[in-house]
């Protein structure tokens, strides 16, 4: 959110190479202490870095090889606010800059058995050109099933719990979907969440089974394919969730067949990997509510191959 600038009558005149100004809360007035002032030149050690005083005052120099940069107005409970040094008036007039208060969305994560749900990926997602995007600060729960969103601004956001991914999930449950507040797989009406800023709201709810439905297919290995240095595994990566996924499948040695359960609706890409991780078969399957079945991954085929790690 770009943070508005005003002219602040009764400050002091400034000199050229010196900026200063005043920070107050957006919502309150208030003066803002404490607040980071800081101008990133090319490397971390270039950073000119102020706070404001209790009045919510500062000053800072602006060395002319930072013409090209940005101020930085930061103070934890706010979001950041930008503004490019190349803007700040010619004349050295003081600034108003205005810090919106950050909104917050916090609760707890349980499972249907009403344990606390560890490690799960929580997001607010809103749309943005025409399809969610990630907004704030993920995070993931921790041993007690408690997550905490911050630096969101407001507007109207979607709560999406995703499973953990890799090593830190040996014992998930994988009928735990990725599923949206309160325990719906589709974002909609029905679960869209408004939030003003400097609003702190809970939600805490419990996590839905859903069997899902099942993808299955026929992994083809052509002679003279490599097929020793095929793995047979096949994995089901969703584009619509980064980092989420189920499987993998061992496709059956003798007719390559494979079934992968538990596969909620959307956008899915099917991988098999050569030995040393190179994608070597690429599928893209659509999922809705009925189970897919027939899916043909075939080793070799240039139109289904990809780069390595994209499984």
């Amino acid at each position: 959110m770009k943070p508005l600038l005003l002219l602040i009558l009764g400050c002091a005149t400034l000199s050229a190479q010196p900026v200063e100004g005043c920070i107050f809360d957006s919502v309150t007035g208030a003066p803002v202490a404490g607040a980071y002032v800081a101008i990133h030149g090319a490397t971390f050690n270039d950073r000119i870095l102020r706070r404001s005083d209790t009045t919510g005052h500062f000053r800072i120099e602006v060395p002319d090889a930072a013409r090209g940069k940005l101020i930085a107005v930061s103070r934890p409970g706010y979001l950041i606010a930008h503004e490019p040094v190349a803007s700040l008036p010619a004349d050295g007039s003081p600034l108003r800059i205005e810090l919106t208060p950050e909104a917050v969305i916090s609760g707890t994560l349980e499972d249907e058995d009403g344990f606390a749900v560890e490690a799960a990926l929580v997001e607010a997602l809103h749309w943005e050109n025409g399809k969610l995007t990630r907004a704030g600060t993920a995070t993931r729960s921790n041993d007690l099933g408690g997550y905490r969103i911050a630096e969101l601004p407001a507007g109207r956001y979607y709560l999406r719990v995703a499973p953990p991914s890799g090593s830190l999930s040996p014992v998930w449950d994988r009928r735990y979907v990725p599923q949206f507040y309160p325990g719906l797989l589709e974002a909609n009406d029905d679960n869209v969440l408004g939030i003003e800023a400097d609003q702190q709201r809970t939600l805490s709810f419990r996590l839905r089974k859903y069997e899902g439905v099942t993808i299955s297919g026929q992994l083809i290995v052509p002679p003279g394919a490599g097929a020793a240095d095929v793995t047979r595994f096949v994995y089901a990566r969703s584009v619509d969730v980064p980092d989420f996924g189920a499987g993998p499948a061992l496709a059956d040695a003798k007719t390559g067949h494979f079934t992968i359960t538990h596969i909620p609706p959307g956008t899915w890409v099917l991988t098999s990997n050569a030995r040393g991780g190179r994608v070597v078969a690429r599928q893209t399957v659509q999922v809705g509510t009925a189970d897919v079945t027939g899916v043909v991954l075939t080793i070799g085929d240039p139109a289904n191959q990809g780069e390595a790690g994209q499984h």
